[in-house]
């Protein structure tokens, strides 16, 4: 059984009250009846309680039932009002329609037997009411979503009739093009598309009966250049204006820049796993190695106090001590690799480091190998550990050194740099911000591309194997030391090129 509509009803006349409850009749209509009699119990009761529908007399004798439906419209804006008056109101019967009443009925008796009627007429008109408005909204709401799904997705979309002339376009779209919405919008695609395309007029036509059609173009932008994109076109009907055409241009250059991007900084993260796990494994190495190094170095130590110097056992022993302190080293430079050895960072004039080792190597270097400065007199102080810097400078030198064996010149710099967002987001783990950069750039004959992902890996050496050169820890030990200074590095060459590798310390 439905439930009985809940009605309020409001007359200062209690004689017609009981006329016109005795009409409704609850129990053979389904109404249930509140009555009052004054305006003060008519608002406790609709703020308390729950109605379907409001009855009131507008001939009241505080004022008029125009305070009435002002109350409803500003606390129930939903309830419906059907007013009730004499002949002598039809004026302020008007006035309650215009502000929201559902209904009036004049009151005489036939008029009043209409009431019932009424009443389901003006529920039902609200409920009607109620769900276009509702409807409305969801209609509002699609559309939002509509709008912001097109304008925000980041490849180009545009709506065209099937001979492609232009109803709306996205955001990204006006970016590819170089234009406004309003200089695209009712052009035809034909203003767009490079004429080596011209084909797309054909396919369009094809796309009307085999549902849509996807390829290659070339886009023209506003300063005339032009540039590729892929596209994937539909066809749709639409009821109002026909056939229509929806499609999506995506750039093709930044596509292939992007996965390039993607596919670096996963490189990049799997490097750093992989030489993590390498630095742990050294660490556990180093200290086991560091004992037995010990053990050696004191055993050879005690016989060497029992002998003289002219012995020829003593040469032996004292070559193993030597040994011993070049393995000891050797773990150091393991040690700084894993970021495990020994640091302390102080605020320090990178110049002057720089300029006080190159004095020293270029006495050591052959007169063919010509050093060079250019230092920026304005370099920011830095937070740096001054032995492990001159470790790194050396290191890089000799490096640079040995790739010229038949002489070149080796160009140190120094600068305060700027590393933006748009540069850091291609390297993996770099903030933006201000950094002192220090380079070292030779002649030589440059890196082959497919070693230089290695050349930080400890152990890795592109030069031969003996007791004079390369233990393949150079980089690595200088990629440690860049690292405990929270810094980065990073490496440009080209074979027949020479190589420049660039650190930047960050500026606190």
């Amino acid at each position: 059984m439905d439930e009985p509509v809940k009605i309020f009803y409001l007359d200062d006349d209690a004689n017609y009250r009981k006329l016109v409850v005795r009409i409704l009749d609850g129990k053979k209509n389904g109404f249930n009846v509140v009555e009052a009699d004054s305006l003060e119990d008519f608002r406790e009761y609709l703020l308390r309680d729950e109605f379907d529908l409001v009855i009131s007399d507008l001939d009241v004798r505080w004022d008029t039932g125009l305070q009435v439906i002002d109350f409803v419209q500003a606390h129930r804006p939903l309830l419906p009002v059907i007013i009730i008056t004499d002949s002598r109101s039809e004026e302020l019967a008007v006035e309650a329609m215009k502000r929201g009443a559902a209904d009036y009925i004049f009151k005489s008796s036939n008029h009043i037997k209409m009431l019932p009627k009424s009443i389901r007429s003006a529920i039902n008109k609200k409920k009607l009411d109620n769900i276009q408005r509702k409807t409305h909204q969801l209609l509002k709401k699609s559309e939002e979503n509509y709008r912001t799904i097109f304008e925000n997705c980041p490849d180009g979309i545009l709506v065209t009739d099937h001979h492609g002339r232009i109803f709306d376009v996205n955001k990204a779209t006006c970016a590819m093009l170089g234009r406004t919405v309003d200089q695209i919008r009712g052009l035809g695609m034909n203003a767009f598309v490079d004429e080596m395309c011209s084909w797309l007029a054909d396919l369009s036509k094809n796309g009307v009966n085999f549902g849509g059609f996807k390829g290659k173009l070339n886009l023209k932008r506003s300063d005339g250049s032009t540039y590729p994109v892929e596209f994937d076109s539909r066809i749709f009907k639409d009821r109002l204006e026909g056939a229509k055409v929806i499609t999506v241009f995506r750039d093709v250059c930044e596509h292939a820049r992007s996965n390039r991007e993607e596919d670096a900084l996963a490189t990049s993260f799997l490097h750093s796993q992989r030489m993590e796990a390498v630095g742990t494994l050294i660490t556990g190495m180093a200290h086991d190695f560091n004992n037995m190094f010990q053990v050696i170095l004191s055993a050879a130590q005690s016989l060497m106090m029992g002998k003289d110097e002219n012995d020829p056992d003593y040469a032996d022993l004292e070559q193993i001590a030597k040994t011993v302190h070049d393995g000891a080293d050797l773990i150091n430079q393991l040690l700084i690799f894993a970021k495990k050895g020994e640091f302390q960072r102080v605020p320090t004039k990178l110049n002057d480091l720089i300029i006080a080792v190159s004095g020293i190597l270029i006495h050591t270097f052959p007169p063919t190998i010509d050093v060079q400065l250019n230092l920026d007199p304005q370099l920011a102080t830095v937070s740096l550990d001054p032995n492990q810097i001159r470790r790194l400078i050396v290191n890089l030198s000799v490096n640079a050194k040995e790739a010229m064996p038949n002489g070149g010149q080796l160009k140190i710099e120094s600068a305060n740099v700027h590393l933006d967002s748009e540069y850091c987001r291609r390297y993996n783990g770099v903030t933006p911000g201000n950094f002192v950069m220090l380079s070292f750039a030779d002649t030589g004959p440059g890196i082959d591309k497919q070693i230089q992902t290695k050349i930080f890996e400890p152990f890795f050496s592109s030069k031969q194997r003996s007791s004079e050169r390369g233990t393949g820890l150079g980089l690595s030990v200088v990629q440690g030391i860049v690292e405990q200074h929270d810094g980065y590095m990073e490496c440009e060459s080209e074979l027949g090129s020479g190589s420049k590798f660039r650190i930047f310390f960050p500026v606190n």
